[in-house]
């Protein structure tokens, strides 16, 4: 068993921890991890690009193959590494292997060193596994409960500009009739200001779901 935590791509601040069983495959913690991009974009983009993603392990790229839609995101690094090897020794061994086949007690990592985890193209995140223990079997109650989030931070929710009662659900920019450029709205007073009684949209805007910040 091992706990994983996962920084935050652009701030030094653990925005996950996940107790992983040494038996499970490192897609299972691919899975469990959260990143609200993906869920933004994966309506925007095709079901491919969204589960295009790799681990970057001691010189090796872990890529999530799962799907046919998916393609080796690591690929274009490794082309780009080996057209700019400008120097006369040898670059490091750069490997790809198949996420969905790598056992995590297989794995050569080291407690507290830095790992990568990239997706949607350019998102990053640090992968530090922070303990590596051995478990009796009896201190586990059900392997299928695993990989467990032990920690995350809570989420910050923007209310609704126009009420300021609800939790927003809509964002908007460039619209003319909001007070703010972005504008968030819950679903009643988004309905109310963009729609008309037909149900008919009243004027163009760039709208977005909203998550959480």
């Amino acid at each position: 068993m091992c706990i994983r935590d996962r920084y935050h791509p652009c701030q030094p601040k653990i925005e996950q921890q996940i107790l992983v069983l040494g038996s499970q495959r490192l897609t299972d913690l691919k899975d469990k991890i959260y990143c609200l991009k993906d869920r933004v974009y994966r309506s925007l983009l095709n079901e491919g690009a969204a589960q295009s993603s790799f681990f970057f392990i001691q010189n090796t790229f872990y890529n999530d193959t799962r799907l046919p839609t998916a393609h080796k995101a690591s690929s274009v690094i490794l082309e780009w590494a080996r057209s700019h090897w400008r120097t006369t020794d040898p670059p490091a061994v750069l490997e790809e292997r198949v996420m969905e086949e790598a056992v995590m007690s297989e794995l050569p990592v080291l407690p507290r060193e830095q790992y990568l985890m990239c997706h949607m193209g350019n998102c990053e995140h640090l992968v530090v596994f922070d303990q590596v223990e051995m478990v009796h079997s009896e201190a586990v109650s059900s392997t299928g409960s695993f990989p467990v989030q032990v920690y995350q931070p809570p989420r910050k929710l923007r209310k609704c500009t126009i009420c300021n009662i609800h939790v927003a659900v809509k964002e908007t920019r460039s619209d003319e009739l909001a007070p703010c450029d972005p504008c968030f709205f819950c679903n009643v007073c988004y309905r109310q200001l963009h729609y008309s009684e037909e149900g008919e949209l009243l004027y163009n805007y760039t709208v977005y779901d909203y998550h959480h910040d």
